[in-house]
């Protein structure tokens, strides 16, 4: 998704969660909240799902690494160019620009990838974004079938596997 379908996304998750608060008889502050915490939800799926694109899918749903055949700049590559050594980061930038289709690319990135740490780096970023956000609406919102259902979504989020 291009950077312009992404921010309409997220603005689309903040008027989605805020309205849904209004309609619902919510306050202007729960509104803000559930905009929020709605808009975390998108941003933390993301991370979780560039994290599973380079672990592999449950039941192989998708393709291992098909971002890095892409030439894609996810969330992990983001994190990796922070954390590898200069030499490791033009490697890695050499293989996403040749968009390799030959498992041994693939795997070197991933690897690389891996090899900081900055898969486990994103998983803790999508886990701190939620459990954050979830801590500023968590108060605003009426204990009810409702909030259990957004909590459990929370963790349906994180701990995903496909």
């Amino acid at each position: 998704q291009d950077d312009q379908g992404r921010d309409a996304g997220h603005e689309q998750a903040v008027l989605d969660g805020g309205g849904a608060a209004l309609v619902g008889g919510g306050t202007p502050e729960q509104a803000d909240s559930l905009g929020q915490l709605f808009e975390t939800f998108g941003t933390a799926f993301q991370i979780v799902d560039d994290v599973l694109n380079l672990r592999g899918f449950e039941e192989n749903r998708k393709h291992r690494g098909e971002d890095i055949t892409a030439g894609k700049i996810t969330a992990p590559v983001a994190k990796a160019m922070g954390l590898l050594a200069r030499d490791q980061r033009c490697e890695l930038v050499a293989i996403l620009a040749a968009k390799p289709a030959d498992w041994a690319s693939i795997l070197r990135a991933v690897a690389l990838i891996d090899g900081c740490g900055a898969l486990e780096a994103c998983e803790r970023e999508a886990r701190d974004l939620i459990e954050s956000a979830w801590a500023q609406a968590e108060p605003l919102i009426p204990d009810s079938y409702f909030k259990v259902r957004l909590r459990a979504f929370c963790w349906f989020i994180l701990d995903r596997n496909y």
